[in-house]
């Protein structure tokens, strides 16, 4: 029992480590190109605009908000 508690306790750690450290957002090259991924729910929106690197995906900006009630009613289209 102790050996998942550990665990447990190293993997809440690593996920606090995680969260707490800083978003380096990149400066944007136009010369390459971007990614746009978008996601929405009933509740939120949100966008995440990256950039392709040879390293792998760069952050260069991040949008989120809540739905008011009103556009909560909006067909998914609007």
């Amino acid at each position: 029992m102790f050996d998942r508690q550990e665990r447990h306790r190293t993997a809440f750690e690593t996920l606090k480590s995680a969260l707490c450290e800083a978003l380096v957002l990149q400066i944007p090259d136009f010369g390459r190109q971007f990614v746009l991924v978008t996601d929405a729910s009933d509740l939120s929106v949100s966008a995440f605009l990256h950039q392709i690197l040879s390293e792998g995906l760069a952050p260069i900006d991040f949008y989120s908000r809540v739905l008011t009630a009103p556009v909560r009613r909006y067909s998914t289209y609007e």
